[in-house]
């Protein structure tokens, strides 16, 4: 990264950090409602599944990770990918390149509209950096036609930091307030 966007970058998040933190001390933030959350992820479970018609893109180029190719024909079966378009509806991609999905390794997704916008964008996993509440988290996988997401743990955070501040509002015990906290 050039130096100048390192420092841009470096300076944002500090001034960021700073400002989350004297604006989460100032306010006291609604609590989320994870059992109403988790109970439309998974009732949205139903209404994501993709339509299982058979589509073959034509004139469509195809990056590999390594080259993009000639333009070609891909042929979308529900979860195979092949070249046999026989019953298949024909798309045009008028040489458009085809990607591999994307994978962001830092969100925060909480319901269904927020998958939706990863798989809107090109996003097919996503990692969540923070999970407070397990049945939310877990109502947010198997989505099919969405992001796969993998989901960690509640973190650990350092109490007073941004994160700290955030994380004490959720569950104060998983905060370390010394050095001999760090190994449990």
């Amino acid at each position: 990264m050039h130096f100048k966007n390192l420092f841009s970058h470096f300076l944002g998040t500090v001034l960021l950090s700073t400002s989350v933190k004297s604006y989460l001390s100032a306010k006291s933030l609604p609590k989320m409602d994870f059992e109403s959350i988790t109970a439309k992820n998974n009732e949205a479970r139903s209404f994501n599944s993709p339509a299982s018609a058979k589509i073959a893109i034509d004139n469509v180029r195809v990056f590999n990770g390594h080259d993009i190719g000639p333009a070609t024909t891909v042929v979308i079966d529900g979860a195979i990918i092949g070249d046999n378009t026989t019953g298949a509806k024909q798309i045009n991609a008028k040489w458009a390149t085809l990607i591999p999905g994307l994978i962001d390794s830092h969100c925060h997704p909480s319901n269904i509209t927020h998958l939706q916008d990863l798989s809107r964008f090109g996003v097919t996993t996503c990692f969540t950096m923070a999970c407070f509440e397990t049945q939310m988290c877990k109502s947010l996988k198997g989505h099919t036609g969405l992001a796969d997401i993998l989901t960690t743990t509640a973190p650990a955070s350092a109490s007073g930091s941004a994160h700290g501040i955030i994380t004490a509002m959720i569950d104060p015990s998983l905060l370390i307030h010394n050095d001999s906290q760090v190994p449990a």
